[in-house]
């Protein structure tokens, strides 16, 4: 299963940084071409920026994970971009 979404913030590359630095202590983080992956216990996320647009996507093995773990991404989306800029608007698509 899986979920995505794409938000429109010129900050991406620095949300995804901040995220990454922000998770490295206890998750692993690996860096594939242009892409940053996360991986949870029970999720992968996937993050990539261009110059105005985040781009996540969620892989997950059931619904309840999916929906767990793409809460948790957004809620430190916003978390982090708090102090760097606007609120974000975030929507899953499955």
């Amino acid at each position: 299963m899986q979920t995505q979404t794409s938000i429109q913030t010129p900050n991406a590359s620095k949300l995804i940084k901040r995220l990454s630095k922000h998770w490295a202590h206890k998750l692993t983080i690996r860096e594939e071409a242009e892409t940053t992956i996360i991986e949870f216990e029970r999720a992968i996320c996937e993050l990539s920026a261009n110059d105005q647009q985040l781009h996540a996507l969620i892989r997950a093995e059931n619904d309840t994970d999916l929906q767990h773990f793409a809460d948790v991404v957004a809620r430190h989306l916003h978390r982090m971009n708090a102090a760097i800029g606007d609120e974000l608007s975030i929507e899953w698509q499955n």
